[in-house]
């Protein structure tokens, strides 16, 4: 009941807003529960077609194991696109280093690559795929401006408005690494 209460509020939240579909944003789900999310997702798009047939669903999945199998179960249920969330490899409790790593240096396996990769092996189509990458990055205090210097604290989120007096100032050159 609650289930078939939440698809309908959604369809009419939709069709109220004027919007092309719903975007299912579920984390920390527990991995048994796997096959009832697909079982949601084919309801929840079935409603949302038969709505509006130009209408689609997309969910945002993680980039680790439960996040490609719950992508899997997405594209199972029919969903159009599936948008792997490509960054929080590392988090504010973590050791420093890149939140979306094209290629870790610590020893890790887990990166970008991985990721796509895993995807790929469960079975989730490409083509309906959207990878995300963050505009924001993580600062942690650390011991010295080497490379790989440990954390002396936990990591703050760094986000791009709120520092914008350090993107404005001409004295600052941005370098790659």
């Amino acid at each position: 009941e609650l289930q078939d209460a939440t698809i309908e509020s959604l369809v009419e939240l939709v069709g109220d807003l004027g919007l092309d579909g719903v975007n299912a944003d579920v984390e920390s789900l527990d991995p048994a529960l796997v096959i009832a999310y697909g079982d949601f997702l084919v309801w929840l798009r079935e409603a949302v077609v038969a709505a509006d047939a130009a209408d689609r669903v997309s969910v945002a999945t993680q980039a680790n194991l439960l996040g490609a199998t719950m992508a899997a179960a997405a594209a199972q249920a029919g969903v159009e696109r599936i948008f792997l969330m490509g960054y929080d490899y590392r988090v504010n409790g973590s050791e420093p280093g890149a939140i979306a790593p094209l290629e870790r240096r610590d020893g890790e396996e887990k990166d970008l690559a991985w990721s796509l990769d895993l995807y790929e092996a469960l079975g989730v189509p490409v083509e309906r795929t959207l990878l995300g990458l963050p505009l924001y990055g993580r600062t942690w205090p650390v011991t010295d401006p080497l490379l790989g210097a440990p954390a002396t604290g936990r990591g703050e989120t760094w986000v791009p408005r709120r520092n914008l007096d350090i993107l404005r100032d001409p004295t600052i050159s941005p370098s790659l690494d």
